[in-house]
């Protein structure tokens, strides 16, 4: 597997579930852009503009033809979760990225995982390799799609057992 096709698709998909967790459920996506000092008319649409910009961006990177305004366009967001996350240091804010499904506050694990976005975007802008989109079958890129999708669902789930530790340290005994 290529590793460019990889991140591409994983990009994509990491932009629609964070889209459709901030769609399912804007009220917690607004609470966090509110605590990070965005007014409540800003917050409130903000949402709908932050969710239908990943949802471009998803579409944006699985197209040949539109693959560098979605990797432009994933840089552009990823360097504003690394601006949210910087302006809530020192605070207790909750991310809600994923519009709930996992909550978490800005920290390490948070600013190491945009690195990670970070470093991949760069590599989609730095590394393009468009001709070898069509070397791969549906089944191959339903394998990706999959992978992906997996690898949030444990992400999330060893955020969710890190909380459960830390709020019942006693109780693993």
């Amino acid at each position: 597997m290529h590793l460019f096709i990889f991140i591409q698709f994983f990009m994509s998909v990491v932009f629609f579930m964070a889209a459709l967790g901030k769609l399912v459920k804007p009220t917690t996506f607004s609470e966090t852009m509110r605590q990070l000092g965005i007014n409540r008319l800003w917050a409130k649409s903000g949402v709908l503009i932050i969710a239908f910009l990943e949802l471009i961006a998803c579409a944006l990177l699985v197209i040949p033809t539109t693959l560098l305004f979605g990797q432009i366009l994933s840089l552009i967001l990823i360097c504003s979760y690394i601006w949210a996350s910087w302006k809530a240091r020192g605070r207790l804010v909750k991310c809600n990225w994923f519009g709930g499904l996992v909550i978490e506050q800005f920290g390490v694990v948070m600013n190491l995982r945009n690195l990670i976005f970070l470093i991949m975007c760069i590599y989609m802008i730095v590394m393009p390799d468009t001709s070898v989109v069509g070397i791969y079958s549906l089944v191959d890129i339903s394998q990706i799609i999959f992978s992906s999708i997996g690898l949030i669902i444990i992400y999330s789930l060893v955020v969710m057992v890190t909380q459960y530790i830390k709020l019942y340290p006693g109780e693993q005994q």
